[in-house]
């Protein structure tokens, strides 16, 4: 049975560090299984960039995921599994500043 994620993620930005530095941000959240609402263990999760940079991570197994020390901007974040459907999410860490 082919399954489908749900994400779920929230944004944090720190205060700037030293004077003409942008602050930097923090994305993370939840991976889960819409069928079943429990965690995807080991799902990828995919993090670009309006350059078309990309970086990556797994989720652990709470189905948790995080980015640290983002550059305010625009991402696309992707989270995908072997047999589920892939989600892609606009997400803007920095914005709301």
């Amino acid at each position: 049975m082919r399954g489908s994620l749900l994400l779920f993620y929230s944004c944090l930005v720190f205060g700037q560090t030293s004077p003409g530095t942008p602050p930097k941000g923090l994305l993370g959240g939840t991976v889960l299984n819409s069928a079943t609402g429990g965690p995807v263990r080991k799902a990828q999760v995919t993090l670009t960039d309006t350059s078309g940079a990309e970086m990556g991570t797994a989720t652990n197994d709470e189905g948790r995921f995080a980015f640290t020390a983002l550059a305010p901007g625009g991402y696309v974040l992707t989270a995908s599994r072997e047999g589920s459907t892939r989600r892609q999410y606009m997400a803007f860490p920095g914005c709301c500043t």
